[in-house]
Parts: C-alpha cells; sequence; structure tokens
C-alpha cells in the first residue's frame, strides 16, 4: 500500500511539474514573440548563456547540466535554507562552496571542473555538519519563518535567472516571472516531502526545456 501512495504521488507530481514546464515554453515563446520589436530585448536574448554555452560543451553537457547539476544544485541553495537547521545550512554552505571553487578554478574540461567542485563541496559539507551545533534554531523553524524563507528564496531563485542574459532590465525580469512561481512550487513541496523530491521534480520540470535547446542546437 505505500509502495502504491508513493508511485502515485510521484506520478501526480511529474505531471504537475512537466506541465508547469511546458507552460513556462509557451510563457517564453509568447512573450518573446511580443517584446521582439524591442532593440533592448532583441540584445539580451541573443546573449543568453545557456545558448552560448551549449555549443561549447556539447549536448551531453546540456542535458547532465539542465537535468541534474542544475537541479541538484539550485534545490541545495534555494529550497534547502527553507528549513533552517544545521544539516540545511551545511548544505547551503557546500553549494555556495561548488560555485565558489568552479568560478574561481581556470580549468577546460568542465568534466575536471564538476569533478573537483562536487568533491570540494560535499568536503565542505562534511566539515560545517560536523561541527554545527546539532540543535534546530527554533525560531526560525516556525511556519512564519518558514513562509518568509519561501518568498525570500523564490523571488532570489527568479532573479538570480535573470544572468542567463546579458544584461538585467526590465525584459529579463518579465521572462523570469513563472521561475518565481516555480519556486514556490517547489519550495511547497520540499517543506511537505524533503528535499530530494524537490531535485527530482525540478529535473523534471527542467527536461522539456532541455529537449527544446537541444532541438534548436540541432
Amino acid at each position: 500500500m505505500e509502495y502504491s501512495n508513493r508511485k502515485e504521488k510521484f506520478i501526480r507530481f511529474f505531471c504537475t511539474m512537466f506541465l508547469l514546464s511546458i507552460i513556462y515554453i509557451l510563457w517564453f515563446s509568447v512573450v518573446e514573440k511580443w517584446l521582439y520589436q524591442y532593440n533592448e530585448f532583441k540584445q539580451i536574448t541573443n546573449q543568453n548563456l545557456i545558448f552560448t554555452l551549449a555549443p561549447k560543451r556539447g549536448v551531453f553537457f546540456l542535458f547532465l547540466s539542465a537535468c541534474f547539476i542544475t537541479p541538484v544544485l539550485e534545490e541545495i541553495l534555494f529550497r534547502a535554507p527553507v528549513i533552517f537547521s544545521p544539516k540545511n545550512i551545511s548544505l547551503f554552505i557546500g553549494g555556495v562552496s561548488y560555485i565558489i571553487i568552479t568560478k574561481t578554478l581556470h580549468i577546460n574540461s568542465w568534466k575536471i571542473l564538476f569533478l573537483i567542485g562536487a568533491i570540494s563541496g560535499v568536503f565542505i559539507y562534511k566539515i560545517w555538519s560536523t561541527f554545527l551545533i546539532k540543535k534546530e534554531i527554533k525560531i526560525l523553524t516556525t511556519k512564519k519563518m518558514i513562509v518568509v524563507f519561501t518568498i525570500i528564496t523564490s523571488l532570489i531563485f527568479g532573479a538570480v535567472h535573470t544572468l542567463n542574459y546579458s544584461q538585467v532590465n526590465i525584459y529579463s525580469l518579465i521572462l523570469t516571472i513563472p521561475i518565481v512561481f516555480s519556486g514556490f512550487g517547489l519550495a511547497y513541496i520540499r517543506i511537505k516531502n524533503g528535499l530530494i523530491w524537490s531535485i527530482v521534480l525540478h529535473s523534471i520540470h527542467n527536461l522539456p526545456l532541455a529537449i527544446v535547446l537541444l532541438i534548436y542546437q540541432l
């Protein structure tokens, strides 16, 4: 019975996230067509970070990044801190360490860079989780504070995605509106079912986007 319930829950969440992804693609297509009359908008879309990196690093990198690396990293950075605990703080610090290390090292091979960053992030997470006080911070784990952290992290989640473009302006902000809402949805799933669920469903959400990018590259 328990397995059946879990399977039903997964199918329901899968369909929800897949649908949200399709809605985002449609949103992007309609809004892009409407905004393409503005030269400032053309400039930011022509320099989209994803389209710039994909041809250089290949199809495998595109799928690995969109469906594994990005979901894991973004959920650790934006959804783990929603529930404030030593373990989640350690996960957040490990995620930040991964970003700092991969951005600092000048290594041409993204595979070696990813491996070094991942090992370093896990190592730093282990250090922090060992030495942090093993006690929940009650004042920050109340329902009110969880709601506050959800709102803050979801807004930051959307704002960070404006960096995919060459400029941060009103046009890039408009394009990332659905990302803010998906942040709220993933935060809800993370609170109710755990971080692993939000990572898996984030990956599912990114799958149609990765397919669209692949078709674009071909």
